[in-house]
This record gives structure tokens, C-alpha cells and sequence, in this order.
């Protein structure tokens, strides 16, 4: 694995290769960008590069490890004693502090190291320590208070690297002391080919015994165009939808915009609040659990935005846009036309009802009345000579 490997991050990958050429390299950074663009592997290739003991190139455009010496074979294996990589615990939705700093009288619920800890201890075989902190913006405040004097106060033999997906969730004053290099979303077309090559590797996996197996499914060409649209250029974001019913749901959803009314509207939000409730099956959430709760509010906004979605197609039409225009709803193209009709200003306001809706439910409004009433309000938005026909 090289730099070169790593797809559409050209300006992330430079900057980092000519701080090391440089010997300039910050104590902090902050990877920014949407989830599944590809911050972790740069983050393990910058930390190999960090820790190599015989460098390739001496340049921003030829830096490279060696991939053969010891220190790189061990961050291969995930061995290395001078590389931490830390991610939040499986059964909650936050870093507890106990990840991040180890406090008086609760040593017993740490790890063996924290990220504090790792900042400040002596690199055992390498030139520093290179500690990760993946999804960064989960840290809960205690977390974030107590990684900002590691902050305020660096090692000089340490190099910590958060990676981010919403910067706007952690404190300034974190935010502040990091310097920032920013991933940009993937092209749709890399997205769609990634979708397609691992869906079919999962379906030519081989059964496990004692575990039922998944049954393959094919991803048509209009299925994944509309994932990939609406995935937003992550790569791990568009699997988790190509396995959600997302499709499926949207296609239900919209077909019921032409001619929709409190009823439909009503339909369409319980139809929503039951693939919320699978969409927490699935990852195996306990039942009334925060994450159950999560994975229902996540599957709520998702629904919310799809519909939102169609009507952001309609407004596109609507001004006269050429038909060679990408709509993220190509699939659902009657429907789209259909809404088109409606005055520009209903569209416009049905994006931002339906926005709202989404706003409401991340701040822990109750799921299904703040799903509810944002359809409701986007089904009175329907014009009377629509109603009529």
C-alpha cells in the first residue's frame, strides 16, 4: 500500500508528504471530510511514513514508506507499540472520558492506555508516537475538555491526528488547535464501481458454518446511481445504504408525492418509523437502547431527505435545466415532472420543511411527531389545482 494508492485526496496527501519532507510536521491534525472518503488509510500511511525507518523519495510528490522495514510491517499488522489508534466503544454512541484521560478512582474502566497517555509517553522504538483518534466528534464534553490540555500543552515527540467527519460537533477551542487537512467527497462514478465490487465480493463469499447465510443481492445500475448521489461521495456511507432498503423505502415514498395528502402523509411517516425499526434491528440494537434510538433517528433523517430530495429534482426541472443534468431521483422521473408543476416557492419551502424535520429529530425531538408533522406540513404545500386533479 502507497500514497499513490489512495484515490481523489491529491492536496491532503501533498501537504502531509511535505511536512515530513520538511521536518515541519504540526502536533495536531484534524482530518476533516466525509466518512468513507479515505481519512483512515491516509492517517496509516501518514503514521507509517512517520515511523518508517528507510524512507522512499525525498519530495512532497515522491515521499513514500518503504513498506519492507520492521516499523512498516508492524503498522501492517496493527503491532506497533509507537502507533495508537483509538475508536469509541462498540455499545455507545460517545467517547467516554475514561478513553481519553484516565481519572482518580476509576482506573479499573480504562484502557491500558489513554489517548492522553499516549501523547506523553516516550516513543519506544521509532523517531515519535503517533496516536489516532477516530471519530473524533463523538467525544462527549468531559472527553473533549480533557483531550484540550493535551493540546494546549504538546509533547514534541508526539503527533496526534483526529479524524472528523462534522468538525461543527467538536469545541472551538479544540478545532483551533489542530491544523486542518480537508478530504473532499469521491467522484459518483468511483463511488458506484467500489459499491459494485464489494457487493459482489459478498456474495461470493463463502458460507460460514452455524451462521445463515446472506443471500446475494444484484445493485441495478439506477440503484446505485441514486446511492452514490445520495451518499454524498463516502464510500462506507453508500454500502450502508446499498444494505438499508433506503431504495426501496424512497421509491414508496415518492410514488405517493404526485397526489399527497394528510393520509398519504401519515402513511408515508409510518412506513418511515418501520424501516427505522428494522434499520435497528439489523445492527442488533437492544430494544429501547440509545443506540436503537440513534439508529432510528439516523433511518428518520435518511427518509426525510429522500423526500426532500425529489423536490430539489423538481426545482432543477422546473427552471428549465437540459435533461443531460444528473437528477438524484432519475429513477422516479413522472414524479419528479409531477412536482415540477408545483409553484417554485411550495418546492422551495417543502425542502425547508422537510430540513427542519431532520433538525428536530438530531435534537432529540420525539422521532415519529417530528416525522409526522414534517410531512403533514409538506402535504398542505400542495398546490389546490393539484389537489383538484
Amino acid at each position: 500500500m502507497s500514497f499513490a494508492e489512495v484515490r481523489y485526496q491529491a492536496a491532503a496527501v501533498r501537504r502531509l508528504r511535505s511536512a515530513v519532507a520538511a521536518d515541519r510536521m504540526a502536533h495536531a491534525y484534524l482530518f476533516v471530510g466525509p466518512r468513507g472518503v479515505g481519512k483512515g488509510l491516509v492517517a496509516r500511511q501518514f503514521a507509517k511514513l512517520l515511523l518508517c525507518e528507510k524512507r522512499r523519495g525525498k519530495d512532497a510528490d515522491t515521499l513514500e514508506p518503504c513498506d519492507t522495514c520492521g516499523s512498516c510491517k508492524r503498522i501492517d499488522r496493527g503491532t506497533h507499540p509507537d502507533l495508537h489508534w483509538f475508536r469509541k466503544e462498540a455499545d455507545r454512541n460517545d467517547f467516554r472520558v475514561s478513553v481519553v484521560a484516565r481519572r482518580r478512582g476509576q482506573e479499573s474502566a480504562s484502557p491500558m492506555v489513554t489517548v492522553t497517555e499516549s501523547v506523553v509517553l516516550h516513543p519506544m522504538e521509532g523517531r515519535c508516537s503517533v496516536t489516532v483518534l477516530d471519530d473524533a466528534e463523538r467525544m462527549n464534553t468531559e472527553a473533549a475538555n480533557a483531550l484540550l490540555k493535551t493540546l494546549e500543552e504538546p509533547s514534541p515527540h508526539a503527533v496526534l491526528i483526529l479524524l472528523c467527519a462534522e468538525a461543527s460537533q467538536l469545541p472551538g477551542t479544540v478545532l483551533s488547535r489542530c491544523q486542518w487537512v480537508r478530504f473532499g467527497p469521491l467522484p459518483e462514478e468511483f463511488v458506484a464501481q467500489k459499491v459494485r465490487e464489494q457487493m459482489a465480493g459478498k456474495a461470493a463469499e463463502a458460507p460460514v458454518r452455524g451462521k445463515k447465510p446472506t443471500p446475494a443481492r444484484a445493485i441495478s445500475e439506477a440503484e446505485a446511481a441514486f446511492i452514490c448521489r445520495f451518499a454524498g461521495g463516502s464510500i462506507e456511507q453508500a454500502l450502508r445504504l446499498a444494505d438499508s432498503g433506503l431504495w426501496e423505502l424512497k421509491r414508496r415514498l415518492l410514488a405517493q408525492l404526485p397526489a399527497v395528502d394528510e393520509a398519504a402523509a401519515l402513511d408515508m411517516a409510518e412506513a418511515i418509523s418501520l424501516w427505522g425499526q428494522a434499520e435497528a434491528k439489523r445492527g442488533h440494537a437492544a430494544k429501547k437502547s440509545a443506540e436503537e434510538n440513534a439508529a432510528r433517528r439516523q433511518a428518520s433523517r435518511l427518509a426525510l431527505a429522500a423526500v426532500a430530495a425529489a423536490f430539489r429534482d423538481a426545482i432543477v426541472v422546473a427552471s428549465g435545466a437540459p435533461a443531460s443534468v444528473r437528477l438524484t431521483n432519475a429513477d422516479q422521473r413522472d414524479v419528479v415532472e409531477s412536482l415540477a408543476a408545483w409553484p417554485a416557492e411550495a418546492c422551495a419551502r417543502a425542502v425547508t420543511t422537510l430540513a427542519d424535520g431532520q433538525a428536530y429529530i438530531g435534537r432529540y425531538v420525539h422521532i415519529e411527531l417530528a416525522t409526522e408533522n414534517a410531512l403533514v406540513q409538506m402535504s398542505r404545500l400542495r398546490p389546490a389545482a393539484a389537489a383538484a386533479r
